[in-house]
């Protein structure tokens, strides 16, 4: 895993090799072991500049970047791994091709050169990257098919610019830190940004499963790869030992994959069933103990380090644990930030910025279990979904205060949330709901709290719905897969290993096991409340009972009991102070009547609060650190 950046531009060399220098100094972090960049004769006397800096993994020797074709025809720059590369040189092998290195670097190249795009549908992995074409005097470009690797871009003129992260563009002198106003509305809704385009104005995200060609000054993007669907039900296998067998088989192949690596590897274990599934397989295949990392919160009733060291210890690991306080929160926000290039609304960039850090004093590699609840249906909300939409098929509006009157433990939220989500169900459509389960707060509290952004707002559309027909399952499960996913956890999980100088992999998004998952049945995924049905089955003689049976929980972080202590001073000196940038575009009786309500026990704002400062430490970094006044602040 590495990093990238590129441009074009007509300033001459010099200028492009010093913007180029400063794009790859700004993420070096990305990679440790070596940066450089070439300097290419572009369309119309324009430079092509490509820059990489490494994180060594695979032939640590020769896998230099960026990387020349034996013609000297095509040089390409590539962040990620191609974890099945030896099966697909050995094809290219087959076909004559003589290869220099030991690299997947050039067996991506090779690949490229003799099949084009449709290379792509070969890769098992992760990557990001381009390739510019010398006599065709193109940029190609793409994304892996979930978007597990990052790339971002904007276009100034008849130039592109694009890198691995937000540090790198605005390290760029075109680059205009302005805000996107309609991104940040939705911001308020959602939670994040949902789709392709950022808070910043004019920086995009190629999106997952797509490549896209520059040439002549214009950037033409097309879909490659669409997250599998189900077959039609009756074609569907129904959840037998075969099944579970089968199952097993392609995750254990999809770890194997991932431990292909010629430096130290390790995994991130919660103690939850993704990561002891990971963990479990891992161990099973290692010849030496696996490296396995926790991180747990000094409070009451927030660290599962214990579930943790069950699993490290029934499985002979080597076990590294780290537990964390307010302080740390606070020593680390601007600087996680920015590494992030986005507010950390999910609460759990932070605790991952420090277990990365604590795993990269042993390994250079670390396997984690992100992607399983959207692959087998592991969130409380696909089954609260479902039973959403068969209630509501048959019962009218007026039964739902009795739904609402029904005991907690029946309900998978809060009664508030329950309440909302039965309101989304009848008056939203799908999408709606979507962000009525994972998001902020609805609309109309959004737009109270900031009025002028919601002046000509435009709802997210969601581009990619494959329609009611699928059933409520799969509908919802494809929306993670193509928004959620991409949007917060695989961005999440990029950042902050890359952040340590790491690279993650994550066994569960890997695109053979997502087309086997589409052959199975309803019950392969939900039995009752219990999600991943198959996974559970599947693990059965691995993992304890309490490890099996252990509820979805995530990184959990005790920021409310903090916002109401260490954090309160800081919380309320960002947001309420005259120099709060996100009071340029709030209501501030509404947000201090928001903080008051939290710090006093009468309702529990901490989602809200936490998402809200985050957002402003957001603001303030793209300002500091680009040097730039976005224009919607300064106005």
């Amino acid at each position: 895993m590495c990093g990238v950046a590129g441009l074009t531009t007509n300033a001459g060399r010099d200028a492009a090799g010093q913007m180029i220098d400063a794009m790859t100094r700004a993420i070096a972090h990305r990679g440790p072991d070596g940066r450089s960049f070439e300097l290419l004769e572009g369309e119309g006397g324009r430079t092509v500049a490509l820059g990489h800096v490494r994180l060594a993994i695979i032939d640590l020797a020769t896998g230099d970047q960026p990387f020349r074709s034996a013609c000297g025809r095509y040089t390409l720059v590539f962040n990620g791994e191609i974890y099945n590369y030896l099966e697909i040189r050995a094809e290219l092998e087959a076909a004559g091709v003589a290869f220099r290195t030991r690299s997947d670097t050039e067996v991506l190249l090779e690949a490229w050169i003799r099949w084009g795009a449709a290379a792509l549908d070969r890769f098992r992995g992760m990557f990001a990257f381009a390739i510019w074409d010398a006599e065709a005097r193109s940029l190609f470009l793409a994304r892996d098919p979930f978007g597990k690797k990052p790339l971002l871009y904007f276009i100034n003129g008849g130039d592109l610019i694009f890198a691995s992260e937000f540090a790198s563009l605005a390290a760029h002198p075109a680059f205009a830190a302005d805000i996107d106003e309609q991104a940040l509305a939705r911001y308020l809704i959602w939670k994040y940004a949902p789709g392709h385009d950022t808070l910043v104005k004019g920086v995009s995200q190629l999106p997952p499963g797509h490549y896209a060609v520059w040439q002549g000054g214009q950037l033409t993007a097309e879909r490659y790869f669409s997250p599998p669907l189900p077959l039609p039900a009756a074609e569907r296998r129904p959840l037998d030992a075969a099944a579970i067998r089968d199952f097993r088989a392609e995750l254990e192949d999809a770890v194997r994959l991932r431990m292909r690596s010629d430096v130290p590897l390790g995994a991130f274990l919660s103690g939850g069933l993704d990561s002891s599934a990971i963990v479990a397989l891992m161990a099973g295949m290692s010849p030496h103990p696996v490296k396995t990392f926790s991180i747990g919160f000094k409070a009451d009733g927030f660290s599962e380090l214990w579930a943790a060291r069950q699993v490290a210890e029934r499985f002979g690991t080597e076990h590294h644990e780290l537990e964390i306080e307010p302080d740390h929160f606070l020593d680390s926000l601007a600087d996680v930030t920015w590494h992030r290039g986005a507010p950390l609304s999910e609460m759990a960039d932070v605790p991952l910025y420090y277990l990365s850090h604590l795993a990269a004093r042993h390994v250079k590699v670390v396997m984690s279990g992100e992607g399983s609840d959207e692959l087998l249906a592991g969130y409380p909300k696909h089954w609260g979904d479902l039973y959403l939409a068969r209630y509501q098929a048959v019962a009218p509006a007026a039964l739902d205060p009795l739904l609402l009157d029904l005991p907690r433990r029946l309900l998978p939220y809060s009664k508030r949330r329950a309440a909302i989500l039965l309101r989304a169900g009848r008056e939203r459509d799908f999408v709606d709901r979507q962000a009525a389960w994972f998001g902020l707060m609805p609309h109309a509290e959004a737009a109270a709290l900031a009025p002028a952004l919601f002046a000509g707002y435009r709802p997210f559309e969601w581009a990619e719905d494959p329609g009611a027909g699928v059933g409520p399952l799969h509908r919802a499960l494809y929306f993670d897969k193509t928004v959620w996913l991409p949007g917060t956890l695989l961005e999440r999980g990029d950042r902050m290993t890359m952040a340590a100088s790491i690279e993650g992999r994550m066994p569960f998004m890997d695109r053979k096991l997502a087309a086997f998952v589409a052959t199975l049945g309803d019950d392969a995924f939900l039995n009752g409340r219990s999600g991943k049905t198959i996974l559970r089955r599947a693990m059965q003689a691995d993992l304890p009972p309490d490890i099996l049976s252990r509820p979805k929980s995530g990184f959990r972080v005790p920021v409310a009991e903090w916002l109401r202590g260490r954090l309160r001073d800081y919380a309320e000196d960002m947001l309420l102070s005259p120099q709060s940038r996100f009071g340029g575009f709030a209501d501030r009786t509404r947000l201090k009547a928001m903080l008051d309500e939290h710090v006093s026990g009468r309702r529990n704002r901490e989602k809200e609060l936490w998402s809200i400062l985050s957002l402003e430490v957001f603001l303030r970094e793209l300002e500091n650190r680009s040097g730039r006044t976005p224009r919607a602040l300064a106005a």
